[in-house]
This record gives C-alpha cells, sequence and structure tokens, in this order.
C-alpha cells in the first residue's frame, strides 16, 4: 500500500465478522479508553516516559538523507510520538486499531496519514519507511501473531531502517485475557513478555539492536523496557 500526504483518514476495516476475538476485544478495550487516553497525555505523571522522548532516541539512528522520509508508527494511542515525528519534519503514517483511539491521534497530529484497522491485515509498499515506531504494541498480539507483526516491519523497513519498540517486563512469558486494572478493569488481550524473550524475537526477526531504554513507572508498579533496532 502506497500512502499519499493527502490520505489522512482512511479506514482498512475489512472482514471484521472473521477476524481473531482477541482483535474485536482490543477495539472494544480501546474505544472505551480513549477519552482517558487522551486525558493521560495531557497530564502524565514524573514516573512515566513521554512517547516523544522514545521517538527522539529512534530518530537519532536513523541516517537516511531522503527528504522528506517516511516513518510509520503502529498503534499511536494519545498521538504524542506521531506529534513529535510530525513536527520533526519526517512524513507520518500510522495505523490504529480503534477508531475513536484514531480520532485523538489525528486531532493531535493533524498533518499525519491515520489507517483505522488490524496492522496484520496491511499491506504496505516493501521497504517504505525510514523507521517503524511501535510504542506498546508488541504485549498486544499472541506469540504467532508478534512474529507475524516483526516480519511485516522487518519488510517494510528499508535496509538500515529503525524500529523502535516497548513493553512492560515481567518475570515469565505467559498470554490471555487480563483486566487492566489501572484503567478501570476494562478486559483486553495480553501477552506478558519476559525481556529475555523479546529479545530473541527482536533478533529472529532479523534486527540488530543497538540500544536499550530501561524506565520505571512507580506509581503503577510497571518497568518498562524499550528496543531500538535496526534492520540488516
Amino acid at each position: 500500500m502506497a500512502v499519499r500526504n493527502t490520505d489522512t483518514a482512511i479506514d482498512c476495516r475489512a472482514g471484521l465478522l472473521s477476524e481473531p476475538e482477541y482483535i474485536s476485544q482490543n477495539r472494544r478495550a480501546y474505544d472505551a479508553l480513549s477519552e482517558k487516553y487522551d486525558q493521560r497525555a495531557a497530564y502524565k505523571t514524573s514516573f512515566e516516559m513521554a512517547p516523544s522522548v522514545l521517538a527522539r532516541v529512534m530518530v537519532r539512528h536513523i541516517t537516511t538523507q531522503e527528504v522528506p522520509a517516511t516513518i510509520l508508527e503502529i498503534g499511536p494511542g494519545s498521538g504524542e510520538a506521531l506529534a513529535y515525528l510530525e513536527t520533526a519534519n519526517y512524513r507520518t503514517v500510522a495505523v490504529e486499531l480503534s477508531p475513536r483511539i484514531a480520532e485523538v491521534a489525528r486531532r493531535r497530529s493533524p498533518g499525519s496519514v491515520v489507517l483505522v484497522g488490524n496492522v496484520l491485515a496491511v499491506d504496505f509498499t516493501r521497504e517504505q519507511f525510514c523507521g517503524v515506531y511501535a510504542g506498546a504494541v508488541i504485549h498486544l498480539f499472541p506469540l504467532e501473531d508478534a512474529r507475524r507483526l516483526l516480519t511485516k516491519i522487518y519488510a517494510w523497513l528499508r535496509p538500515g531502517g529503525v524500529l523502535l519498540m516497548n513493553t512492560t517486563v515481567h518475570q515469565q512469558s505467559e498470554e490471555g485475557f487480563y483486566k487492566k486494572t489501572d484503567y478501570g478493569g476494562i478486559t483486553r488481550f495480553r501477552r506478558r513478555w519476559t525481556e529475555a524473550d523479546l529479545r530473541i524475537e527482536v533478533g529472529r526477526a532479523g534486527f540488530c539492536i543497538r540500544e536499550r531504554i530501561n524506565s520505571h513507572e512507580q506509581d503503577r508498579g510497571k518497568v518498562w523496557v524499550a528496543f531500538c533496532a535496526t534492520r540488516a
């Protein structure tokens, strides 16, 4: 899928009746949480690492001289990273599962192309992007689909392109439907990753990790790890 600057609001929700239940459940969950995500972006605690901080890490590793270069964000949420990348003069494209969250991202980053749909059902042109930002996304897929997503990202990135991916860290890897206790107990599908297991899968997909960023949200009891990696 080639994307033009004029394609600011595209709906890619096709074949919803045949999609996995975990995708449907996560769409419902994030639709319900859209206002809270928007509010939280405006009122961060001192413990939370802003998405724009991680976006700056990714930009630091991008070496392409193309102007303007294009970056894809998967799951833009409140649109903070997308807005930073837009103001840093990148062409910005995003894929968001939740239509209501997509509206939030568009308001915060009006110059970005925001597609609504399951990223696993979207096909971009090979080697279309110089960077892919996937913040708090990989844990929304079961292991096999997480591997599929990493394979897609690898194909969409140019050689030497940069992936920024983060998740919370757990003592053991497991997956299922859990209540999102920090947002009112809404149920969603979640995979809990150990750092070692995620590192293995990122390497298995063909990426070389260049930088590791760790943060601790003490108020919510969450430890996060981010990998900034390049495509071989």
